[in-house]
């Protein structure tokens, strides 16, 4: 078994629990713990001994030999005792099952007893499909009587999150220069939803990368929050008036004058600004929430015949969300001009950049508290 630390931290709906190891490496990993739910904190920054299958725990022992979770006995609704406690808590069944997809039969036999490390593939590929007749029936998290029954459970297996980071940084010094290229890391306040809208086989989605399957922030969404920003605090939300500005243009280009708006150079500029993606520094931590819409009848009626009205039943809508989580995020310019002296509202557009991330957020639901950083 490996040996690692228990490192607990309170959360608004319980814990959260990770275990942190020594690489081969030397370096420090991460590894999320899910599928139990310690009764208090007692044992954080305390040794453990786990077992793991990629990056699925399979046991873990505390470090007086207290058995806290078996994946061997885990059947369903386990349910493990605590130590020091004799109340139980339910452990969600991990939504992942190839003999309850419609993948064909031979794949469905190729994938028993494999927990995918792609995490895309495993959610969206490998979708649990149940309840027959049923409105949406793929289902990755389900909760009966207050307790979670289902939940789709990430592996990340053995991928190397900072390698992944400091890789995206020296390419960009590669294509700017040395010296050209600025990143900083900032973590999620709450929780960040990225993709909600993308097309999916559940209602909602979730952005993640089209090779590793981890959760990203792509280089165009930041891109554009911050350009829309800068627009909205500086230019009183009038892009008529960022275009006619002639370090706006250099930052994010500009088109060629219209009849309504006349942008500085009159002509169609590309920016000088290059922004990449952003990924996270450590495993994520994927966390299910809900949207409970009270008016879905209302809203669907296209004969305007229903009223929004109280008697609707409810109908929750579960979606994933990105918490307690560091992402590094990077962008230069080939000129160090545009990034060491260019300045709108006294600002340069590394300040605006740590500023929009701050006080606007990015993602879907920022006008709810999701998608702050700090």
């Amino acid at each position: 078994m490996e040996k690692g630390t228990l490192i607990i931290r309170k959360t608004k709906k319980g814990f959260h629990v990770e275990i942190q190891y020594t690489k081969k490496s030397g370096k420090t990993g991460t590894l999320p713990v899910s599928s139990w739910q310690p009764e208090d904190n007692s044992l954080n920054e305390t040794d453990c001994q786990f077992e793991r299958d990629g990056g699925s725990l399979v046991k873990l022992v505390a470090h007086d030999g207290t058995v806290l979770y078996d994946r061997s006995v885990s059947t369903g609704r386990t349910t493990l005792g605590s130590p020091g406690n004799k109340s139980f808590s339910s452990v969600p069944e991990d939504s992942f099952s190839p003999a309850h997809t419609l993948l064909p039969e031979d794949t469905q036999t190729a994938l028993r007893g494999i927990n995918p490390d792609n995490f895309f593939l495993k959610w969206q590929r490998a979708a649990r499909h149940s309840d027959k007749g049923s409105k949406n029936p793929f289902v990755f998290f389900r909760t009966h009587r207050g307790n979670v029954v289902l939940q789709i459970q990430p592996n990340f297996g053995d991928i190397d999150f900072e390698l992944l980071a400091s890789r995206e940084q020296q390419n960009a010094e590669r294509l700017l220069g040395l010296n050209n290229v600025r990143s900083f890391s900032f973590k999620t306040s709450w929780r960040l939803v990225q993709g909600l809208g993308m097309e999916s086989v559940y209602e909602v989605s979730m952005t993640l990368h089209h090779v590793y399957g981890i959760p990203y922030i792509p280089a165009t969404a930041l891109k554009g929050v911050v350009r829309s920003w800068v627009i909205d605090r500086h230019f009183d939300s009038k892009e008529e008036n960022a275009i006619a500005d002639k370090t706006f243009c250099d930052w994010f280009g500009c088109p060629k004058n219209l009849e309504s708006k006349k942008s500085y150079y009159a002509e169609a500029r590309r920016g000088q600004l290059v922004f990449f993606d952003a990924f996270p520094t450590h495993a994520p931590h994927i966390k299910p929430d809900v949207m409970n819409p009270h008016y879905s009848d209302y809203y669907q009626d296209g004969k305007n015949e229903k009223p929004p009205a109280d008697y609707y039943n409810p109908v929750p809508v579960y979606f994933l969300t990105v918490e307690a989580t560091t992402f590094q995020f990077v962008f230069g310019a080939r000129d160090n001009e545009v990034l060491e002296k260019q300045t709108i509202g006294g600002k340069a557009i590394e300040d605006w950049t740590k500023d929009a991330l701050c006080n606007h957020g990015i993602g879907a639901k920022t006008s709810v508290g999701y998608g702050y950083m700090r």
